[in-house]
C-alpha cells in the first residue's frame, strides 16, 4: 500500500496546479479507479495542508492520509503549543499519544521528550505516519 501511496503522491505533485475535477474527468494518464482516488486524495490533502502543516507540505516525500484526517489533525502551531505545555509540566518524560491520527502531535512531542509512543487503530494511517516520521527525521 505504501508504494501505491508514494506513486499517487508523485503524480499529485506533478499535477498540483491542475484542477482536480478536470483531471479526474479527463484522466489523461488512464489511471485505474483506485489510483485515481489516491491521487485525488493526495492532491486535496496537500491543498488542505499548505497553510496548516507548512513543514509537512514543504517536504515532497511526505505522504498525506485522506483529506478528512488532515482536517482533523492539529495544526503545526497547535501541536507545537501542546508539546510546549507537556514539556513545561513533565520535562522530557516519555509520553503516549493514544489518538495518533496522522501523527502531528506525536511529531511535535518527539521534539521535546525522550520518546513518544504513537498508537493508532487504523493500520493504513499508522503505516503512513511511520513513513512520514522517517521522512521528517523524527524517529524517537
Amino acid at each position: 500500500m505504501l508504494e501505491k501511496l508514494q506513486q499517487a503522491n508523485q503524480i499529485a505533485l506533478e499535477i498540483q496546479e491542475t484542477e482536480i475535477q478536470k483531471y479526474v474527468l479527463k484522466n489523461p494518464q488512464k489511471l485505474d479507479a483506485e489510483m485515481l482516488r489516491l491521487v485525488a486524495d493526495q492532491l486535496l490533502a496537500r491543498q488542505k495542508a499548505k497553510h496548516k502543516l507548512p513543514t509537512w507540505f514543504a517536504n515532497e516525500k511526505v505522504i498525506f492520509p485522506p483529506p478528512l484526517s488532515v482536517e482533523q489533525a492539529s495544526s503545526e502551531v497547535t501541536a507545537q503549543y501542546k508539546a510546549e505545555i507537556f514539556a513545561r509540566n513533565f520535562g522530557n518524560s516519555k509520553c503516549t499519544d493514544l489518538t495518533g491520527g496522522m501523527g502531528l502531535d506525536s511529531w511535535a512531542l518527539a521534539k521535546v521528550t525522550d520518546s513518544v509512543t504513537y498508537i493508532e487503530q487504523n493500520t493504513t494511517l499508522a503505516l503512513v505516519a511511520k513513513y512520514n516520521f522517517e521522512v521528517l527525521k523524527q524517529t524517537k
